[in-house]
């Protein structure tokens, strides 16, 4: 049997390294996810229990753009007296033409009334290859009418520098926990070259899955999920037949993603 799974993994590692991937990153987009990697990897966080993380698809709760960035702004006036600071992610509204998403998270530090924020993209002058329009034209605002000094936290070089690269979610998280770690002031250590920049995520990943059990059997659920799903049936089956769809359904994403490389994630 443990053949038969060792030759389908072979077979359609290329693939199913992709749909992999593909679940990793709706995990890394769940709040409560997030709010339990961070615990367990920053101990010490203030305020988790207020953490929010607003997904960036308007039609996922039946709200418009413009309702899901009140919303955003309803909740930054409730964060206001919760010392001494609280984090939140939230992400631009997806675009409909490119269906393009991208996430940031904030650190609003409520003694010295500052609110920092984590662009994945953002180099050291202008925007990156993402703009960070729910950071511009949602907090931003809020920041400078309720006396809050807004910044982007400093980095050694973005995180995201290939459209290739979709993992926001990921690096948010990866950023978020470090500045916890380190202090607000220590700038994020970030590779240069794409393939250690890869490496980071996927050393980041097997230690989440290591030290979290549960997040194992997230991504086997969404892996399978998303495989099930009409329009990704679809996409498979476009390229290959109902046996290859089998066979990548019965692939565990989990021993799968033990033996990736950074080269797989390129």
């Amino acid at each position: 049997m443990d053949y038969i799974e060792d030759y389908a993994m072979n077979l359609y590692r290329e693939t199913a390294i992709s749909w992999t991937l593909h679940a990793i990153k709706i995990m890394m987009g769940y709040e409560d996810v997030r709010n339990e990697i961070i615990k367990e990897f920053c101990p010490c966080v203030q305020n988790i229990e207020f953490s929010r993380t607003f997904d960036g698809d308007p039609y996922s709760d039946g709200i418009s753009k413009v309702s899901k960035y009140k919303e955003i702004e309803q909740y930054l006036i409730s964060c206001i007296n919760k010392k001494p600071y609280v984090i939140f992610t939230a992400c631009n509204v997806k675009d409909a033409d490119t269906d393009e998403t991208h996430y940031q998270s904030f650190y609003m530090d409520n003694i010295n009334h500052e609110i920092y924020v984590i662009d994945p993209a953002k180099p050291a002058k202008g925007y990156g290859i993402y703009y960070p329009e729910v950071a511009l034209q949602v907090v931003k605002p809020f920041a400078e009418s309720n006396g809050y000094t807004f910044r982007f936290m400093p980095v050694s070089c973005p995180a995201q520098i290939t459209d290739e690269d979709v993992f926001c979610q990921s690096w948010t998280l990866y950023m978020l926990m470090n500045i916890l770690q380190n202090g607000i002031e220590t700038p994020v250590s970030i590779p240069k070259k794409q393939n250690d920049k890869y490496n980071a995520l996927l050393s980041f990943y097997k230690e989440i899955v290591s030290r979290i059990p549960t997040t194992v059997d997230d991504i086997r659920i969404i892996y399978r999920e998303e495989l099930l799903l009409e329009e990704n049936m679809k996409v498979v089956l476009s390229d290959g037949t109902m046996e290859d769809w089998n066979a990548l359904f019965e692939i565990d994403p989990y021993a799968l993603l033990l033996q990736m490389t950074a080269d797989d994630m390129a």
